[in-house]
């Protein structure tokens, strides 16, 4: 209990110290659950102490840089965030995001008929490097369907959801805070009518509303998902009853609406996956950091998450973010992205959109997504399970054809 709240009062030093002794009372004493507890939070509290103490050479570093040369001086007065949005939309430089002394470079666009799957592991995906394919909306439905509103709806919008709201403050995962439950229909009417703040953040189709996915096609970059060789039929681990969807491999994909001004804070997506954006309508700012950039970013010790807002920066408060350097992109109607594992990343609605994304974890990754699951599977019976089944999958080298365009339903029968 006291390495607990040293921990959660982030005194990392008191914490680690208590949480040895822990370790070795319950190892002593044969409690193998409390045991587990104390370890995984024993590996949180020493990386987050790594990034502490890299956070602070870093900042003595530049800052004795600066000194020196004279040289990166902000301007003064820089523009509100709402100036931004609309000087981006109008299409002005992505340098604007740059941060006080940091600088921006825009992700690499290719287009989908130019980039073959082949090329697309070998330059992005084993690099983690992240890519826009710009015309992968023509790929993603069967027959040219268009995923407009009026089709969602005729679809799903008896459905019920929950929307969200972001709050900077807050201290639910990526500032996101529940704040209505109506049916989908209802959110539709109220966000054509721009009369709504409120964001459908990654609503799952597969649970929720899989007539959708009918006429769906998962592109050829993203169709090898090891998740897909999960057991169709197993028992769910905490409950031990049969129990699907499966967890994680029928999570995704998953629909966003959001009005313009919308989005989340800065965090990496879940249990080291990689992920994928397809925009229907409007446009959407991506703002991305690599790995190495994580001590810049301030990151949370007990979820994803990070202490800096990219979109109005307080620099009092993170002052090594002003050194940052980062990569940014707007992605609009047909356009890709591709997200590679561990990348923190930043996205704003610069205009009212439409998107659906997936989850995914391949050759690319496996190794990452067995190191997070591994550790968070000490304390968590779902990770565990799904610790196993990437082990099986990675053994079996996935066991999933890839390498082409499939259909939703040819995708899940391979499961």
């Amino acid at each position: 209990l006291g390495a607990l709240l040293h921990y959660q009062g982030n005194d990392m030093v008191a914490a680690e110290i208590a949480l040895e002794k822990a370790i070795q009372l319950a190892k002593e004493q044969g409690e193998e659950t409390l045991q587990n507890h104390a370890q995984r939070t024993l590996y949180r509290c020493k990386e987050h102490q790594k990034l502490v103490v890299q956070r602070e050479k870093l900042l003595d570093m530049h800052e004795e840089e600066r000194a020196k040369t004279g040289s990166g001086v902000a301007e003064e007065g820089q523009c509100a965030w709402e100036d931004k949005a609309e000087k981006l939309l109008s299409g002005e430089d992505l340098t604007l995001l740059a941060a006080k002394f940091g600088s921006v470079v825009k992700v690499e666009e290719r287009e989908a008929s130019d980039l073959s799957y082949d090329e697309f592991v070998s330059e992005f995906a084993l690099k983690r490097r992240p890519v826009v394919i710009k015309g992968i909306g023509h790929v993603i439905t069967k027959a040219g369907v268009p995923w407009d509103l009026d089709y969602i709806q005729r679809k799903c919008g008896d459905k019920t959801i929950i929307t969200r709201v972001y709050n900077e403050h807050s201290d639910k995962w990526a500032g996101l805070e529940d704040y209505d439950s109506p049916t989908l229909a209802d959110f539709l009417t109220r966000y054509k009518a721009g009369s709504t703040e409120e964001y459908l953040f990654d609503w799952s189709l597969p649970k929720a509303c899989p007539e959708l996915l009918q006429d769906f096609v998962v592109p050829k970059y993203f169709s090898g998902d090891y998740l897909q060789s999960f057991p169709r039929h197993s028992p769910h681990p905490a409950t031990h009853v049969d129990q699907p969807p499966r967890l994680f491999a029928d999570s995704w994909p998953s629909l966003f609406v959001g009005p313009a001004k919308s989005g989340g804070g800065l965090h990496v997506d879940a249990f080291g996956s990689n992920f994928w954006m397809a925009v229907f309508s409007g446009y959407k700012l991506w703002h991305f950091f690599a790995e190495g950039d994580l001590p810049y970013l301030y990151p949370s010790h007990r979820d994803d998450t990070f202490g800096v807002n990219t979109r109005d920066p307080d620099y009092d408060s993170v002052p090594l973010y002003a050194y940052a350097n980062a990569s940014a992109c707007i992605l609009g109607p047909g356009d890709g992205l591709f997200v590679p594992a561990g990348s923190p990343h930043q996205v704003t609605n610069l205009s009212p959109s439409v998107a659906i994304s997936m989850n995914f974890v391949d050759a690319s990754n496996i190794q990452r997504a067995l190191a997070v699951t591994g550790v968070e599977g000490l304390v968590d019976a779902d990770q565990a399970w799904v610790h196993e089944q990437l082990q099986a999958a990675s053994r079996g080298g996935g066991g999933r054809e890839k390498g082409r365009d499939m259909p939703w339903s040819e995708f899940k029968k391979q499961g």
